[in-house]
């Protein structure tokens, strides 16, 4: 993180004139490696992404905390969030994709998504793979028409959605595509590793 550093209480930044970097090392704990065999379920937070702020990774993360929450007391794994438009965004800390016909369809920057690190390789990888990728604005209905839906973060790698509100995404078990990803994602990720 960078502030504006040490200066006076005012909204003009000019009165600091030396920005602070802050790092903030914690050790990486892998998830289970059940949520990867069996899938996991999210539910769609009534919490809107604000779009205002797509291009920025901010601090501000009010609305992250609101849909966090709304996932603990439904005892989900992630909430997905909607745009102010009401289509599919991502989630709380993740990139969402939905699989049908054997096309990745993923939110686009529109939808006001982080466009992540993990999301650029995967994406990479479904075109390696041969697999078409439609990136764009998805209503929430189009749920009930996938076959396979999964969501991605830098420490979650690719994650399978069972369920989302309580119904079975496809057969309500992780996909052939989602676990093809995955395995092309660890591999990639673990050559990168052995590199440096």
């Amino acid at each position: 993180m960078i502030t504006r550093g040490a200066g006076e209480l005012s909204a003009d930044a000019e009165t600091c004139t030396d920005p602070t970097p802050i790092i903030i090392v914690v050790p990486l704990i892998a998830p289970p490696e059940a949520i990867y065999q069996d899938g996991v379920d999210v539910v769609i937070s009534q919490v809107r992404r604000s779009e205002r702020f797509a291009d920025i990774k901010s601090g501000s993360l009010i609305h992250q905390v609101l849909a966090s929450g709304e996932a603990k007391s439904k005892r989900a794994f992630e909430a997905i969030l909607l745009s102010a438009g009401g289509k599919l965004s991502d989630g709380i800390t993740s990139n969402v994709y939905l699989v049908r016909d054997g096309t990745l369809r993923t939110p686009s920057h529109e939808a006001g998504i982080v466009e992540g690190i993990t999301r650029q390789i995967v994406l990479e990888l479904a075109g390696e793979m041969g697999i078409p990728v439609i990136q764009g604005l998805f209503d929430v209905e189009e749920i009930r028409t996938a076959d396979e839906m999964f969501l991605t973060s830098t420490t979650r790698e690719v994650v399978p959605i069972a369920r989302v509100d309580g119904n079975p995404v496809g057969t309500g078990r992780p996909g052939p595509v989602t676990m093809r990803l995955l395995e092309a994602y660890r591999h990639t990720v673990g050559r990168l590793i052995e590199e440096d």
